[in-house]
């Protein structure tokens, strides 16, 4: 019997989905690109629209068909779809559940949680159990791989170069792997207009796992979905509630310097984690942990080595990301079952 991808199971249920509505009576598109009111993009699983000449009414659904159930980031992005895109109601359907968090987010932002029991009743016992149907390899959440294997090793081979096309260096290991990414629910307060009144505003943070490096920061969580673990992981070296630690207590630390170049150098280490100069009071109100695919290839010159690492969710190189993991090379070298390296700088 063929066992399906963590794509495919994601394709199904939305299938299912799109059916369950289009006997209802509904219009239905799926995988429908939609822009919001902000401007922002959406890839709208199914979109569901009820042909009523008085009242028509607009239902977007969230298709989570993943081994374990969803958390509160995924709700708040679900709302704010809705929100942002104005529809009717917000529909998040997930056969592995939902979190108590999430699902006390649920009911605070007005999302319909449709959970394993409800898409039984809905789609049939027979159904769901096809739908939750797993292959031997282990899932988790994150980004998909777009670029792997020998088309991102060619872009690894490109930066093995030497002086007047004469090479000083050589690639001696190349594979693929899983970044752990650590995203952190922000609440920033800070002074807004001429009187300085305090705003809160929220932002999510990515941090790598590795050295726990910032990475970007947004306006909502990151759009993550199941992904198969067909590769290594990289080693968690710095937790979330490490991280969150970390800020928490440098802005809170901030207001007690008084000295200017003190103050610079604190600012200074906020804003390489992201975190705007003006805020006053930090709280971090969740934290999640997800996947994000790369390719690593170690390359050696005469007396060093370095790690050269391939984006893959671009296939575009990744100098910075690069620099960081070399610092730590013995360690990720052996998960990798890389040779041994030859300087340990970890």
């Amino acid at each position: 019997m063929h066992e399906r991808t963590a794509h495919e199971h994601g394709r199904v249920l939305e299938e299912s989905i799109a059916g369950l509505f289009s006997s209802h009576g509904y219009s239905v598109t799926r995988n429908v690109d939609c822009v919001g009111r902000s401007g922002a993009r959406y890839e709208v699983d199914v979109r569901a629209e009820e042909r009523d000449v008085l009242l028509p009414r607009t239902v977007v659904v969230e298709c989570k068909n993943w081994a374990q159930p969803v958390d509160q980031q995924v709700v708040a992005r679900c709302a704010l779809m809705r929100d942002d895109l104005g529809v009717a109601q917000a529909i998040l359907a997930c056969p592995a559940g939902a979190g108590p968090a999430a699902r006390s987010a649920a009911t605070a932002h007005g999302v319909t949680i449709w959970d394993g029991a409800d898409l039984a009743e809905r789609l049939g016992a027979q159904l769901l159990e096809e739908l939750t149907r797993r292959s031997g390899v282990a899932t988790t959440v994150g980004l998909s791989r777009r670029v792997g294997g020998e088309p991102a090793a060619r872009v690894v081979r490109t930066r093995a170069r030497g002086l007047r096309g004469t090479l000083t260096e050589r690639v001696t290991d190349i594979g693929d792997a899983w970044l752990g990414v650590h995203e952190l629910e922000i609440e920033l307060v800070t002074p807004r207009g001429r009187r300085g009144a305090p705003a809160a505003t929220r932002q999510w943070t990515t941090f790598e796992a590795v050295t726990g490096r910032a990475l970007g920061a947004a306006s909502e969580p990151t759009p993550v979905e199941e992904v198969e673990l067909d590769a290594p992981q990289l080693p968690h070296a710095v937790g979330a509630a490490a991280i969150g630690g970390r800020i928490a207590g440098s802005v809170a630390r901030l207001a007690d310097l008084t000295q200017p170049a003190a103050r610079a150098r604190h600012l200074e280490r906020l804003g390489a984690d992201l975190i705007p100069e003006a805020v006053v009071e930090l709280t971090v109100l969740a934290h999640r942990t997800w996947v994000f695919p790369v390719t690593l290839g170690l390359v050696r010159g005469r007396d060093a080595e370095r790690i050269v690492v391939v984006d893959g969710t671009t296939g575009r190189l990744d100098p910075a990301l690069g620099d960081l993991l070399t610092s730590r090379v013995a360690g990720i070298g052996a998960p990798l079952g890389w040779a041994a390296v030859l300087l340990d700088r970890a």
